[in-house]
């Protein structure tokens, strides 16, 4: 079985209303993932295997049974290269993931990763190290 963790702690977020947002505290880049995207971040987070991921998927949506393992692989690659997962040197209890969640979803749409850099300089600013005499959001010019 493969597993995969977060990739280390400045990689962090939040599922809201449907939507998985992820920041890259260290690259200051942020990721946004919806639907099937945010289910399977969480689901991911949550310590299941990437081959329990793709059975809940087939499970609940059957009409997308011959796409969804070649969408899955190609989203975790994603998250691999973007640097927001890792694969897992500890080896967990899978469980099946809780296919409830997936009651919000009426139909299948391979789950993407949307990646956004527009606010790199805000999210790496050190609001109490790295600022100017002024204070913030004036960043200091020794950067």
């Amino acid at each position: 079985m493969t597993f995969y963790e977060i990739a280390g702690p400045s990689i962090v977020g939040e599922v809201i209303d449907g939507e998985a947002v992820v920041m890259d505290l260290d690259t200051g880049n942020y990721f946004s993932m919806r639907n099937l995207g945010a289910m399977v971040w969480t689901f991911i987070t949550a310590g299941n295997s990437g081959e329990s991921i793709q059975s809940m998927i087939i499970d609940n949506y059957p009409e997308a049974s011959g796409n969804a393992s070649v969408d899955l692989r190609a989203f975790i690659e994603q998250l691999l290269g973007a640097g927001l997962i890792k694969l897992s040197s500890n080896s967990m209890q899978d469980s099946q993931p809780e296919s409830a969640l997936l009651s919000t979803i009426e139909r299948y749409e391979a789950p993407i990763l949307e990646s956004f850099t527009d606010m790199q300089e805000l999210l790496l600013l050190d609001p109490v190290h790295d600022v100017a005499e002024t204070g913030w959001p004036e960043p200091s010019k020794q950067q």
